[in-house]
């Protein structure tokens, strides 16, 4: 019970624009949910990515940097609360669409790890703007990037 009471005290001293955005992030997931069960194609990440490859350059004002941050933080809070399967294509997703919503520039990569893990080949899909992860921290250097 305390472990829960405490959460909730921390939940309530984060910045209204971050208890915003976490909200945001778990409608966005369940929306996403709702795409894949009925396979639409507006669940893909790489087809968003494609529709805003031009004009995904240029300059970021500082408030944009600040909210960068706020949107990275709750898609990480978004991981560790949400109970249903977040997988990092999910959470590149869900941040994607907060980022067209600000009108951040952003870029979208998805690679494969250098070296597989158990005779498995694994992929991993990050956001990254303003030169900061938003979705899918990772060291680049054990992915190869694949571009499409």
């Amino acid at each position: 019970m305390r472990g829960i009471l405490n959460k909730v005290r921390s939940f309530f001293r984060l910045n209204a624009r971050r208890r915003s955005l976490f909200f945001q992030v778990v409608f966005l997931s369940l929306y996403r949910g709702v795409l894949v069960f009925f396979n639409s194609p507006l669940a893909s990440s790489e087809r968003m990515y494609q529709q805003d490859a031009v004009g995904l350059n240029g300059p970021i004002s500082e408030d944009q940097m600040a909210l960068i941050a706020d949107i990275a933080a709750a898609v990480r809070l978004g991981v560790k609360y949400i109970p249903w399967l977040n997988v990092c294509r999910h959470q590149a997703w869900q941040a994607i669409k907060l980022l067209r919503r600000y009108k951040i520039p952003y870029s979208y990569h998805v690679g494969l790890k250098k070296i597989p893990t158990n005779g498995k080949r694994e992929a991993h899909a990050w956001v990254i703007a303003g030169g900061y992860f938003i979705s899918g921290r990772c060291r680049l250097d054990e992915y190869l990037e694949i571009k499409f």
